[in-house]
């Protein structure tokens, strides 16, 4: 009986040490509340935020930089950037609400916006998933929704350009 009580006290301690354990790391950031999260082949992290911006971090969190040129306009920018995706070639996309598809192929420091071939109306809600393609390029598909009477999908098989 002692030698049992003595195997499972042992265990205990040895599982109960923190050299042991496994712990999910804090990040500091990004300063906003984050909506989405998608990471690229450099394993540079990029959140999306509630307030029409995306942050990237280079030091697993330790750090933020705010990657909003081309997306804001200056005006109060409370829209949610919905979904994100990164192709195979890091190039990011962001469905960001009442604002349209972004784009951005410099690893998130300029943002263009795709033409959906929709007038994006405010208060709308957009959605994207993409494909990387046996022939190299990206297919981009949009969900958009602004109302039960304006719900659509668009695709395109060359990565947003047409």
């Amino acid at each position: 009986m002692v030698s049992r009580l003595l195997v499972a006290v042992s265990l205990l301690l040895i599982v109960s040490q923190p050299s042991f354990a496994q712990f999910w790391e804090e990040s500091e950031g990004p300063p906003a509340p984050a909506t989405c999260l998608v990471h690229n082949s450099q394993q540079h992290v990029f959140a999306g935020t509630s307030f029409s911006a995306v942050y990237r971090t280079t030091d697993l969190g330790e750090t933020w930089t705010r990657l909003d040129k081309g997306i804001d306009d200056g005006g109060p920018n409370f829209v949610r950037v919905n979904m994100m995706a990164v192709d195979k070639n890091d190039v990011i996309y962001a469905a960001i609400n009442d604002k349209g598809i972004f784009r951005s192929s410099d690893n998130g420091d300029n943002w263009d916006v795709l033409d959906i071939g929709i007038d994006v109306a405010r208060n709308s809600r957009l959605s994207l998933s993409i494909e990387n393609m046996p022939n190299g390029e990206t297919s981009v598909f949009v969900g958009y929704d602004a109302g039960a009477a304006n719900l659509l999908l668009r695709y395109s098989e060359d990565g947003g350009d047409t």
